[in-house]
Order: C-alpha cells, then sequence, then structure tokens
C-alpha cells in the first residue's frame, strides 16, 4: 500500500458546490497527517503532524497561513520562547480569543500517548505549560477539543485513542 501526504490547499464553495485547489506561496509545509489546524482572526496556525506512516517522522514545527494573502510562513524557533512542545501528533489545538491564545493538549509520538497542555501565546510567541490540578486524564491521541469561552475557557476534550482501547469519556480543564 502507497501512502502519498498531501501538501495542497483546498476550499470549497457550498454555493457552487465545488472545490479547488488555492495556489499558495511563502514557506509550504511538507505533507503530513494528524496535524491540528486552529483558526485565529485569519491566520490558520498548523502545529506537528507527522510521517509516521512513511517514514516515522514526527514534528513540533509550526506554520501560519494567511487567508487573505494565501501565503505560509513558518515560524521558526528562534521566534518562540519558552519550551515548545515535543514533536506529536493525533494532538487537538483550539485557539482563544482573548488573549489570543492556542491551547494544545494530547496526541502521540508513537511511542507513548500525552495529556499534557501547552499554551502558546500567539502575539508574543511565548509557549507555556501551566499547571492544571486535578487528576489528568490519560494520555490520546485522535480526540477533539473545544474552548467554552462561557465557562471560563473550559477546554473539553471528548474520546481518543491511548493504544491500548478508545476513549469515550469528556474532560476539562481551565484556563485563565
Amino acid at each position: 500500500m502507497t501512502i502519498n501526504l498531501i501538501d495542497s490547499v483546498h476550499e470549497n464553495s457550498p454555493i457552487h458546490i465545488q472545490w479547488d485547489q488555492i495556489d499558495c506561496s511563502g514557506t509550504i509545509p511538507p505533507g503530513r497527517a494528524g496535524f491540528s489546524a486552529s483558526l485565529h482572526d485569519n491566520i490558520v496556525l498548523i502545529f506537528g503532524g507527522g510521517t509516521l506512516w512513511t517514514d516515522g517522522s514526527v514534528f513540533n514545527d509550526l506554520y501560519t497561513l494567511d487567508l487573505k494573502s494565501w501565503s505560509w510562513d513558518e515560524v521558526q524557533p528562534v521566534r518562540m520562547h519558552g519550551t515548545i512542545p515535543s514533536p506529536r501528533q493525533g494532538h487537538s489545538a483550539v485557539t482563544m480569543p482573548d488573549p489570543k491564545l492556542m491551547c494544545l493538549y494530547g496526541g502521540s509520538n508513537g511511542v507513548e500517548n500525552f495529556n499534557d497542555i501547552h499554551i502558546y501565546n500567539i502575539t508574543s510567541h511565548i509557549w507555556s505549560q501551566p499547571f492544571v490540578p486535578g487528576t489528568r486524564p490519560r494520555g490520546s491521541y485522535g480526540h477533539s477539543a473545544h474552548i467554552l469561552p462561557s465557562l471560563n475557557n473550559q477546554l473539553i476534550v471528548f474520546g481518543g485513542s491511548s493504544w491500548v482501547n478508545y476513549i469515550a469519556s469528556v474532560e476539562r480543564a481551565t484556563h485563565k
């Protein structure tokens, strides 16, 4: 079986019921699977992912796609401060409106499943790892996550897999 990883961007027009490939400029990330994509204003933030099924690689890089200019940019590690999350795929990342933050949870590097939370400040490019009291859920990948601003910015995580079995629980963490 051949696995092809795609590095192109497509948009769908529900009015015309068709897909179109977008010609993007800039530093286009290499094809990958299992990455997170979060929207903040007109910028999509792409974190991590990997090519575990082809060459065993897992990434912890960060790219942005400007949806006005269709231009990619790799956020170089020298522009980021704090501790960058370890390479992973199958994680989730969601943005919070104020302040301009992206919250990343879990994922896997193919050997270990993570149950950590990382916060990325989109403006200052600072990564942090907050202390979250309580019992952490099992490490998982392939789950879904959402931020609930109306409930004090609680991060809600549902489902996923922990290699051993599938998880069907809802977990909460609050970022203040």
